[in-house]
C-alpha cells in the first residue's frame, strides 16, 4: 500500500488512519514486521518502480474491524494507487491456520 507524502513508517500509519476515517472504517492499522532475516524487526516495506519513479509503501494490517467495515475496506481499498495493485486487502492469516 502506498500513500503520497508517507515516506516513513510513522507518517504512513498517520496517513492510513486518516484514509480509514475518510471512508468511515474504524479499525487499528498496524505495520507487519519481518520476523527473520536481515530486516528482522523492521516494517515490511514495498517499492513499486514506474519508469523513473520509485513509490515506497508498506504492508498494512488492519485489526479490530467489524464485518461491515472489513467488507467496506476490501471493496473500496485504501489510497490512490489501487489501479496499480496497491491498496487491496485480503484476510490475514492467523498463526496455526
Amino acid at each position: 500500500m502506498t500513500f503520497k507524502n508517507a515516506d516513513s513508517p510513522d507518517r504512513f500509519l498517520i496517513t492510513a488512519r486518516s484514509k480509514l476515517a475518510e471512508i468511515g472504517v474504524t479499525g487499528e492499522p498496524q505495520l507487519p514486521i519481518h520476523m527473520t532475516g536481515d530486516r528482522a524487526g523492521e516494517p515490511k516495506r514495498r517499492v513499486i518502480h514506474l519508469k523513473v519513479v520509485a513509490i515506497v509503501g508498506y504492508a498494512l494490517l488492519v485489526t479490530e474491524l467489524s464485518a461491515a467495515n472489513s467488507l467496506t475496506l476490501q471493496e473500496r481499498g485504501l489510497g490512490g494507487r489501487t489501479h496499480l495493485g496497491c491498496g487491496f486487502f485480503t484476510p490475514a492469516k492467523t498463526e496455526g491456520k
